[in-house]
């Protein structure tokens, strides 16, 4: 799992962010990946720091689904 704070979701569809990343990538690492998923999530200002001893719960209730 990763976190990324972006400034808006045009980020996912421009030329940078196509040509290095997301799930058609071709790095070495896209093998080994068996579940590509993005979530967004709004209203949180910041992510949150998580220590190595520490876990991260993200609860989605599905409310807001289109």
């Amino acid at each position: 799992m990763a976190l990324h704070e972006i400034d808006s979701l045009e980020i996912f569809t421009g030329r940078a962010y196509l040509a290095k990343a997301g799930p058609s990538n071709t790095g070495e690492w896209q093998a080994k990946m068996g579940n590509w998923h993005r979530n967004v999530f709004a209203g949180v200002d910041q992510t949150p720091d998580v220590g190595t001893d520490a876990r991260l719960v993200v609860v989605e209730d599905g409310s807001a689904r289109r």
